[in-house]
């Protein structure tokens, strides 16, 4: 029954170890906001975004797993070996546990898993969806004016990042703080024109050029941003914060929210591919 999962006990702990080496993150003490990059003989301007976190907090590195059938717990492995094992035959009814989470759930709830059992129409679906994003990102390279560009990046984000609900946040001249003028998913449309209050702690934070990946349980900021995002109270768990920034400064910030899995390390580096896309426009 297990020797589907099986893998020697060093390579277990490779895997654990590797895992763990992953799960490092630069420091972002330092404020990191616009800086030369040397480019050839020119110096290119460029945007370098630090992450804001905080104090105490570290973003999620990617999951172990422990796998159970009931009887007999194995693990911890990585999420790589255990999508190959469903995919040679591993029973969907096994539990499966992050282990730093307590809650059990079966294989089959693993949305690595449900991506591996999907049927013809479902493939056909993602494959279309996947060409909706590369359309978009095409469109967001080649995007004419500032809410075109923001309206694109958005859409982009939500998209490859796989988030319910998204703003854009504009930091508008004559005006302290920024006002949602663009909205995707649920029922955000309602909140285009409203300004966000002076001591919210993800503007001051985009302000200072730093993106922010938190689940809302972590920080207040981050159960502020839910609440904009999700309206009622538990359905954003995890948010996701990007400043664009040009050389004028801050013009504007993308809110993101997850209903179902947090943010991980990975999503910062594709706030960052996008962050540069979009504010090679705004420029």
């Amino acid at each position: 029954m297990w020797g589907i999962l099986r893998a020697p006990s060093d390579l277990r702990i490779r895997l654990a170890c590797q895992a763990a080496r992953d799960a490092r993150w630069p420091s972002t003490g330092a404020d990191l906001v616009l800086l030369p990059a040397r480019t050839g003989r020119r110096h290119d301007w460029r945007v370098q975004l630090a992450t804001w976190l905080p104090d105490g907090e570290k973003l999620k590195p990617p999951p172990l797993w422990f796998v159970s059938n009931g009887a007999k717990t194995v693990g911890p492995v990585t999420t790589t070996l255990l999508v190959e094992s469903a995919r040679r035959g591993l029973s969907r009814q096994f539990y499966v546990r992050d282990y730093r989470m307590p809650r059990w759930r079966t294989l089959a709830e693993l949305r690595e898993v449900r991506a591996v059992d999907e049927s013809a129409f479902e493939r056909k679906k993602r494959i279309e969806g996947m060409a909706g994003l590369l359309s978009c990102e095409a469109l967001l390279r080649l995007s004419d004016g500032t809410d075109e560009t923001l309206r694109l990046a958005l859409r982009v984000l939500k998209e490859r990042l796989g988030a319910d609900v998204g703003f854009v946040h504009r930091f508008e001249r004559g005006r302290y703080t920024p006002v949602t003028r663009h909205a995707l998913g649920g029922d955000t449309e309602t909140r285009i024109g409203c300004p966000i209050l002076p001591t919210d702690v993800l503007a001051h934070v985009a302000r200072r050029g730093r993106l922010a990946i938190g689940d809302v349980h972590t920080h207040h900021a981050f159960r502020i941003a839910a609440s904009r995002l999700g309206g009622r109270a538990g359905e954003v768990v995890s948010v996701a914060m990007l400043p664009l920034t040009t050389r004028a400064g801050v013009v504007a910030m993308i809110e993101l929210g997850r209903m179902d899995h947090s943010f991980r390390t990975g999503d910062a580096r594709a706030l960052r591919a996008v962050a540069g896309v979009a504010t090679s426009r705004l420029s």
